[in-house]
This record gives structure tokens, sequence and C-alpha cells, in this order.
């Protein structure tokens, strides 16, 4: 919702309805759907990196090649450029000016080596633990022509939450 502040987890029943949402966790016979692992698994995973995600602020999305209704208006802030691959990334600051994104790969049926260019402001990155919660090492950047880069491997439909370090002095 436009001004909103905080996380919202999925609702996964809605029981008053005539319609037929085949996309819901539960059914509208009370029943669990094949959908509702997936959700089940997004909101745990939301619940241990919320804490992170809940002191940044979006800067805007970038959709990578192949993307349906991709917004090429909007100029990435922290991507040095847009993905070559199927995946939307949520680019995020903090008031403190931690910069953060969100990578998602679209790829519902294959992993992907996800290569991310990011401004040359950049020096390495951390991912944060879906598991725990907690930041990870620090993945130094692989200085390229193009800029910064960082590599990450994503499952089918998976995504992970990057915390970004500037360079000394930026």
């Amino acid at each position: 919702a436009l001004g909103h502040m905080g996380l919202a987890l999925f609702n996964v029943y809605t029981h008053r309805t005539e319609e037929n949402y085949r996309w819901a966790p539960i059914n509208e016979f009370g029943e669990r759907t094949h959908h509702y692992p997936l959700v089940q698994r997004i909101n745990r995973q939301v619940g241990q990196v919320g804490p992170t995600l809940a002191g940044l602020h979006s800067l805007g999305v970038v959709h990578g090649s192949g993307q349906a209704g991709a917004a090429e208006d909007y100029e990435p802030r922290l991507m040095g450029k847009r993905p070559d691959q199927p995946l939307i990334v949520g680019e995020f600051e903090g008031t403190d000016g931690q910069a953060a994104i969100i990578v998602v790969n679209c790829d519902l049926r294959r992993s992907t080596y996800a290569s991310l260019t990011f401004k040359p402001e950049f020096r390495s990155m951390r991912i944060v633990s879906r598991r725990t919660g907690r930041v990870g090492r620090e993945d130094v950047l692989e200085a390229t022509g193009r800029g910064p880069q960082g590599n990450i491997w994503l499952s089918p439909g998976d995504g992970a939450l990057l915390l970004l370090e500037r360079n000394a002095g930026q």
C-alpha cells in the first residue's frame, strides 16, 4: 500500500468468496493446495530477513532481460546495468545509507548463476541468511570493465537479500 511501512506476510485463506482463486494456498474448502508449502517457506524466510528489511526503503525495481512489462524508465541507482538474465532486482537503502538489493530468479524451472554488475562505488556484498537472518561473510566484487560484479546461485523462483558495501570514503 502506498505509504505503508513494515512487512506483510501472505494471507493464506480467503474464506468468503464465491470465486475459485486457483493460486490460493488454501482452497475454498479449507484444504491446502500445492502452493501452501511455497507460501509457508516464503513466510518463514521473510520472517528471518524481516528485521534487516524493516530498516530499508525501496528505491525502485530493475527488470532483467526477457521480463514482460519491464519498466525501462527507471534508472537503476545501485546496479551498473540491467541484468542480461531473467531476474528482478529490488533496490533498497537504509536511513544510515546502507545499500541493499533483493534479487529474484524469475525462471521457475531452472537455476541460474546470477551475474550482477554494480555502480563503481561498491566493493563487496554480503548475503543475509534466509534461515537465520544473520549477515554472511563479505564477498569482494570482481573488477570488470563494466563495473564491479558479484555472482550468486539462485534456485528456480529463488531470491536473496544482499547488503552492499561501498568503497572507503563513498
